[in-house]
């Protein structure tokens, strides 16, 4: 009997184990995608870039003044512009586009931004 505790038991930790991985691994995808989806509703709608992106880059440029704020300036456009190619790269490729209408839709409103 005591053969069968030492054989159920990890079987059992390593099922739990992989569960839990697999829940992990979806949960992570879901929140990532969701995100990128979010910040393309957003920019589609406004027609700017979004407020979250924003905020993380008008705070430090706003405590700097003269030419480091200038170029703290020039590195948050940068910053921008670099998180838009990210986007534009994730549409391109996405197959969770509705279709290829939706796409070249979205592609335009990012290339306007």
């Amino acid at each position: 009997m005591w053969w069968l505790v030492l054989l159920v038991l990890p079987l059992a930790s390593m099922a739990g184990i992989m569960l839990f991985a697999v829940w992990l691994t979806r949960r992570m995808s879901e929140r990532m995608i969701s995100r990128k989806h979010h910040l393309l509703e957003e920019i589609v709608n406004t027609g700017e870039v979004p407020a979250e992106w924003k905020r993380r880059v008008i705070r430090p440029v706003a405590k700097l003044r003269g030419a480091r704020g200038a170029v703290a300036g020039d590195q948050a456009k940068a910053a921008c512009l670099q998180q838009l190619d990210d986007l534009t790269v994730y549409v391109e490729r996405s197959p969770f586009m509705a279709d290829d209408e939706t796409r070249e839709v979205v592609l335009e409103r990012l290339d306007h931004v």
